[in-house]
């Protein structure tokens, strides 16, 4: 799933952006190898000692949707990592990468859960699954709108999945085809950008033509719809 999936968050060559200064070979790769293991969620007791807590229970959260208490925790987790890596080249300045790994672990926390209806409706989306994707809308609770960490929507997913039922079906049901993602990009941007090199005439291309379906203002925007 090329990086977006809900259950498997990464940040591949993302942690140099995030610290925002030059790497340090031997304790920043031991930081790198950190960060990909609370991504991956692995439970190895290295560098993932527990998820970071989401509150749904809280005063504030009472009147908000799950999807967004979920992912206003995952923006709390995220500054806390970066705030932690941060804190942990400082203090392995000048370690190997073995000794600088002993330092980090137990120390972070894992990012938190994705809600399970959540990341369920997530995947059929992406697998094409129409009729899982039917069956967990029928949950009122359950919003087609919702955002995962990249801020991308089920709509997004199918789009780029190529699943052309997916895609007619969450629009039939409501789903903005002008929402944008973390990039500024649009459900027709990511699609364009999935499929019209090898597959111009691509059915999902096709059907965002015929309604018209708004581009977005990042870089996918700019790449031609055929």
């Amino acid at each position: 799933m090329r990086g977006n999936e809900p259950g498997g968050m990464f940040l591949s060559h993302a942690f140099l952006r995030l610290v925002g200064k030059p790497w340090r070979r031997s304790a920043s790769i031991a930081c790198v190898w950190a960060v990909k293991h609370w991504h991956s969620g692995a439970r190895t007791g290295a560098c993932v000692k527990k998820d970071f807590p989401v509150d749904y229970d809280a005063t504030w959260a009472k009147h908000r949707k799950p999807w967004e208490v979920w992912l206003d925790a995952f923006d709390a987790w995220d500054r806390e990592r970066k705030r932690l890596c941060e804190v942990y080249l400082r203090r392995t300045e000048g370690l190997d990468a073995a000794a600088a790994a002993d330092v980090y672990q137990g120390k972070f926390p894992r990012a938190p859960a994705m809600p399970e209806s959540m990341l369920a409706l997530y995947q059929a989306a992406y697998d094409g699954d129409i009729v899982k994707l039917a069956d967990l809308l029928e949950d009122e609770e359950l919003d087609i709108s919702c955002r995962d960490h990249n801020l991308q929507t089920p709509l997004m997913f199918a789009a780029m999945a190529g699943s052309l039922e997916c895609v007619e079906y969450l629009v039939d049901m409501g789903a903005d085809l002008g929402m944008m993602d973390r990039s500024k990009d649009t459900a027709f941007d990511l699609a364009i950008d999935e499929h019209a090199e090898r597959f111009p005439e691509h059915p999902v291309l096709l059907f965002f033509r015929a309604v018209e379906a708004p581009r977005g203002q990042g870089l996918k925007s700019k790449l031609p719809s055929r």
